[in-house]
């Protein structure tokens, strides 16, 4: 177990690593970077909120290039998670904003949101040791644009 309620399991199945061939096996430095994530971000969020569910944890470098994904994302070396809280009435802007309030983070990206659907998208959490208050906060758009933004910035689109 990764934290009270985060398997590794959890963190390292991918069905397309799978479909692929792909080893997704992390180091044991890996599962330590996804224990920190969890100690400092999922597992306070998820004691805040309930049940969470992460789409995307760990993936290998060779898994991250099947997807599309930088091979230096912080899901390369167990530093990030996407989730989202799965009690209906909570968006995601409201977990991004609590994480944002509440933990220390490296970076907190509000992926493919939508100000007409609050369940649209995901939260890209992650943390690395030495790098806990970067707080890098971006916005993902549904054209796979990044921009870095401010949290005032996200309040304006999604509060």
């Amino acid at each position: 177990m990764l934290s009270k309620n985060f398997s590794l399991k959890s963190f390292v199945k991918s069905n397309t690593a799978i479909r692929l061939g792909i080893d997704n096996v992390p180091t044991s430095a890996h599962i330590e970077n996804m224990k920190y994530l969890c100690a400092k971000i999922l597992q306070p969020a998820r004691d805040n909120f309930g049940i969470i569910d992460v789409s995307s944890g760990y993936r290998s470098v060779k898994l991250c290039e099947a997807i599309g994904s930088d091979k230096t994302s912080f899901h390369a070396i167990g530093c990030a998670g996407d989730s989202e809280i799965r009690y209906e009435k909570v968006s995601n802007f409201e977990y991004l904003l609590w994480v944002y309030e509440h933990c220390e983070f490296t970076e907190l990206i509000a992926e493919y949101f939508d100000r007409n659907n609050n369940e649209a998208g995901w939260v890209h959490s992650a943390i690395q040791k030495g790098r806990e208050n970067e707080r890098t906060l971006k916005l993902k758009d549904s054209r796979h644009n990044y921009q870095i933004v401010t949290i005032d910035y996200l309040k304006k689109l999604y509060q």
